[in-house]
Parts: structure tokens; C-alpha cells; sequence
């Protein structure tokens, strides 16, 4: 089975940044035990260290994929909005959000 990550950068509206966590820690349980082939995802903020991406990335959510049919993953996000288990929190900025999918090409290295 192939292996692949979704990447999102989102951010808050201004001044709810709780609700939009408090919002992202039950969309990231619906999505890995109710929507399939997600075995993972987490949830990651910048460090208040200014870096070139600092300005533009906020917050970061990495969704792990199991599948051999990437091109219907949106499809499932979409079944999942129309069942109810996929909404986005007024907290959530829109205008701020995007996103990629990423093949894993190499397996993890760690130390001997």
C-alpha cells in the first residue's frame, strides 16, 4: 500500500485561536477513526522564532495516508462533509488555508 501525507497551513480567525485548536482536536479524531485511510494526523504551530516562513505559517496539520487511490481521497473529505463529520469552524480563516499531497519516495531513517 502507498504512503502519502496531506499538508495543511491554516490559521485562526483573529482572536480565537482556543476554539480553533479546540475545533482542530475533534476534526483530527473524525478524520482518523471515522473517514479510512488516515492512520494519523497531527496538528503543529510555529515557534515564536522569526524564520523566512514564519510570517506566512502558523499552523501546520499533517494528515498520514495508507491507500492505493490517492486520486479519491478528496473524494472521501467530500463524503465526510456531506455526512457530517467534515465542517470547518467559523474559527477556521479560509483565506489563509492550503494545502498539498506528498508521496513518500524513501523510507524513515533513524540511527542504528
Amino acid at each position: 500500500m502507498a504512503r502519502y501525507i496531506f499538508v495543511v497551513h491554516s490559521d485562526p480567525r483573529e482572536g480565537q485561536e482556543d476554539k480553533f485548536k479546540e475545533w482542530y482536536e475533534q476534526h483530527l479524531v473524525n478524520v482518523t477513526s471515522k473517514l479510512g485511510p488516515f492512520p494519523r494526523a497531527r496538528l503543529y504551530r510555529a515557534l515564536d522564532k522569526p524564520t523566512p516562513l514564519r510570517e506566512e505559517l502558523r499552523y501546520l496539520t499533517i494528515y498520514e495516508i495508507e491507500t492505493d487511490d490517492i486520486e479519491g481521497i478528496p473524494q472521501v473529505f467530500m463524503s465526510g462533509k456531506a455526512d457530517g463529520l467534515i465542517h470547518r469552524d467559523e474559527a477556521f480563516n479560509e483565506e489563509t488555508d492550503t494545502w498539498a499531497f506528498f508521496e513518500q519516495i524513501s523510507e524513515a531513517v533513524a540511527p542504528e
